[in-house]
């Protein structure tokens, strides 16, 4: 039996290497580079991450200094990774010799020279306008720089390095604070859920516990309108203080230990884990560089993750919107106090680095700490981790890590049978669940699981969901109140005028029939470009690896994701591990939770987010079985898994060249805030000018712009019209009379029309491109045309001109 196994093991190892390679030989451009970059400034800037990242890995192991012999604290390592952070931030200016064009040049040829005032000229497949950012003049046109370099401002490397250091300090310092705040209120509140002992994971366990608390307090806030910095600050500063103080001894003890707090002596580290935690910390700070941008640059954040932060700073109050969104009054916190998304972005991103601690945490019960560690890195590697922890800044990352500490709640409560731990396993699921409803499989998964391990305990699941309704029940609450109706549970309004996206078109007041207004439509078959295609059983058994590769959903290249949790018949090792009981309860788990996810997710990919916990829970204990079952199986485990490391850490190494220079050159200080707007949405901030010149001034918007973010109390002045609905029915109904579809439009008292460019994506339905060309045709002939650019065209209404 022994033998059979060991073949076994080897059989699944031949096989993943099998698919690792076909895939690479399949996504062969995988390594390109993205956007205007070349292979060779991927190259330098990776050789020089792998350089800096050796350098560290020898001196701990090697020769490490007194201070850290014996293991490295929290004083040492918060100022290091401060350090280090400022330090890639700095080295990408110093690489890329960043300058910014700011003269009224056209270059003609290779040498002359012509003055167009500020108007933009193409010169070798670079757009120059003002504020606009060039990377590597001196490369790009190489003899001619001596021609063009006065018409360029840079900074020295002295001052971009004064000005990254105070950047960066700032942003790390509030990121702190904030996490401190949150463990204090947990803190407390976890004294006295459990007065005698630990919960386990104390640090995780209220962190998360105070998010929750400080969420329910900010929407307290927001109930008498007083969610404004003063407001704030009575909940983030002069009440933890009180809290500190009433509990001062408990306190001081408890921050002693926790900066105390050390690694293992160096010598005891293992370069696997050396290896995967400074994978953690380098993505880390390159997701913190990228998120202390002072605009948000995805497409998601921009229309509504972090619209409604802002939008709650402007009204000093919660907005609705039609599903849940906890978060955002975490996210506020930086919109209310700074009037900056930076510091929302920043906070939605770090928990792309709390989920893969997270999951350390978890995977360190099953298994040895190196294997743990490389689960770590795995996480923050995958896709739908690193993309919505860098660029779109929805809330799945929060989500994600509420998911993990609560199945990690569950796994300490099968141990110890104490029934509080689930009561904050419920309380963490159901805080995922009121930030994202897309955690509801995580509920029946969980609930199941509790069941089928204390089938006769009604203490046991009955505590799990006294914790869901807990963290929920203000929710349902406040809804009915001001609803007076369950229809969304979750849909918290604090009244009708003050809800996202409510300006509404009364298409029967105008007499349109309605039999005519089908929309033109979104993506082909309900999101086509996110969606995993079912035919069959071998299609359903391989979704955990589509799941794992395709999830990037926008990222900008072909990307390998964590391939290893493809290999599913990697499941069949963990009946084979010492804890079989845990094994069974995982493979109930998993099977539960996707089953689930097939039958009402509509296969759409990030809905299933929360089951990666169950995947890499698996990832690591099969890992760890394999690594001890003999040396040459350890081996090729490891280097398997370290191929998908490395590969996953090109990706975001030119994720992070290609998407960074305007941050990078906003840190260092060659370009202010407006400067980063201008090279990232250009234009933007003068059409944002007329947008909001009359703050009551009705806006009508197609294809959800991205102006939509720059226009003020854009919830209730602007209807987005974003597959064109409401314009397509007009067009059919007056059958293309351009003239009275202009009386009606001026008839609802829109002002301005703001349109994107025509939409020509195979993804979505071809009348959608029809449509967007009918009413950028109908803008241009009937209304006067006030500026944009190659995306965006603002126009007005003729009466508009008049006045």
């Amino acid at each position: 039996m022994k033998k059979s196994i060991t073949i076994a093991a080897y059989a699944l190892i031949a096989w993943a290497f099998f698919v690792t390679g076909a895939y690479f030989l399949n996504h062969w451009t995988f390594i390109d580079p993205i956007g205007d970059r070349d292979i060779v400034d991927g190259a330098k800037y990776f050789g020089f991450i792998l350089i800096l990242g050796a350098w560290i890995i020898l001196t701990i192991k090697k020769s490490p200094p007194k201070q850290i012999k014996k293991g490295i604290s929290l004083k040492i390592l918060l100022p290091a990774l401060l350090i280090l952070t400022i330090l890639l931030s700095w080295s990408r200016f110093i690489w890329e010799d960043m300058a910014i064009y700011h003269g009224d040049i056209f270059l003609k040829g290779e040498e002359q020279l012509e003055a167009y005032g500020a108007e933009a000229f193409n010169y070798s497949d670079i757009e120059l306008i003002e504020g606009k950012l060039v990377v590597n003049p001196a490369v790009k046109y190489a003899s001619d720089w001596e021609w063009v370099q006065y018409y360029f401002e840079r900074i020295s490397p002295l001052d971009a390095l004064i000005n990254t250091t105070f950047h960066i300090t700032f942003y790390f310092i509030f990121t702190l604070l904030l996490l401190a705040i949150f463990n204090i209120y947990g803190r407390i509140t976890l004294q006295q859920i459990f007065p005698k002992k630990d919960p386990g994971n104390s640090l995780l366990f209220s962190i998360g516990t105070g998010i929750a608390i400080v969420t329910l307090l900010l929407l307290g806030l927001s109930l008498i309108g007083l969610l404004t910095p003063y407001g704030m600050l009575g909940i983030l500063v002069i009440l933890p203080i009180i809290i500190v103080c009433l509990n001062f001894s408990y306190f001081k003890k408890d921050t002693t230990e926790l900066l105390n707090w050390k690694t293992p002596a160096a010598k005891d580290l293992k370069i696997i884990s050396l290896i995967s935690v400074l994978i953690i910390v380098i993505c880390t700070i390159w997701n913190f560089i990228q998120t202390s941008a002072p605009w948000p640059s995805g497409f998601d954040d921009l229309l509504k993750y972090m619209n409604l932060p802002n939008l709650m700073a402007q009204y000093g109050g919660f907005v609705g919107i039609d599903s849940a969104n906890a978060f955002a009054f975490i996210q506020s916190i930086g919109t209310v106090l700074f009037e900056n998304t930076a510091f929302a972005q920043i906070i939605t991103g770090i928990f792309g680095t709390l989920s893969a601690l997270a999951m350390f945490s978890l995977t360190k019960r099953h298994t040895s700490e190196p294997v743990a560690w490389l689960v770590a890195a795995v996480t923050i590697l995958m896709p739908t981790v690193f993309y919505h922890s860098h660029v779109d800044l929805k809330v799945e990352m929060p989500m994600l890590f509420f998911s993990i500490i609560s199945v990690l709640a569950f796994d300490i409560w099968t141990e110890r049978k104490d029934n509080k731990l689930l009561f904050l396993c419920g309380l963490f699921a159901g805080f995922a669940l009121s930030i994202k409803l897309s955690a509801i499989i995580l509920l029946p998964t969980l609930f199941v699981l509790i069941f089928i391990k204390s089938i006769k305990n009604w203490r046991a699941w009955t505590a799990f969901i006294i914790g869901i309704f807990l963290v929920m029940l203000p929710w349902f609450t406040i809804n009915i109140i001001s609803n007076g109706n369950l229809d969304s549970p979750m849909n918290l309004l604090m009244d009708s005028e003050n809800q996202l996206g409510t300006t509404q078109i009364p298409y029967t007041d105008l007499g349109l029939d309605t039999s005519l207004c089908t929309p033109p439509a979104g993506p082909n078959e309900h999101y086509i470009r996110y969606k995993m295609e079912i035919n069959g059983l071998l299609d359903i058994i391989k979704s955990p690896w589509n799941m794992t590769i395709i999830n990037s959903t926008l990222s900008p290249a072909v990307d390998l994701g964590p391939l290893f949790l493809a290999f599913c018949p990697i499941i069949l090792l963990l009946l084979f591990t010492k804890k079989k009981n845990t094994a069974l309860l995982l493979i109930i788990g998993t099977l539960l939770y996707w089953t689930t996810w097939l039958a009402i997710s509509n296969h759409v990919l990030w809905y299933g987010v929360t089951g990666f916990v169950f995947l890499l829970l698996i990832l690591g204990i099969s890992t760890d079985y394999l690594t001890k079952k003999s040396k040459l199986l350890q081996i090729l485990t490891l280097v398997l898994i370290f191929t998908v490391l490395f590969a996953g850490f090109w990706s975001r190494s030119n994720w992070f060249l290609a998407r960074s220079y305007p941050v990078t050159a906003y840190i260092s200080g060659l370009i202010d805030s407006d400067g980063f707007l201008d090279n990232v949405y250009p234009e933007h901030s003068k059409l944002a000018e007329i947008l909001n010149s009359d703050p009551n001034d009705k806006i009508y918007i197609t294809n959800s712009v991205s102006a939509l973010f720059f226009t003020n109390y854009n919830n209730n002045r602007v209807f987005a019209d974003t597959y064109l609905e409401f314009f397509d029915c007009m067009y059919q109904n007056y059958e293309a009379d351009e003239t009275k579809i202009q009386e009606t439009i001026q008839s609802l008292g829109f002002k301005y029309m703001v349109l994107a460019a025509p939409i020509y994506d195979e993804t979505y339905d071809i009348n959608l491109a029809y449509a967007s060309e009918n009413i950028l045709n109908f803008a241009m002939n009937n209304l006067t045309y006030l500026g944009g650019n190659a995306d965006t065209y603002v126009f007005a209404m003729p009466t508009v001109v008049q006045q």
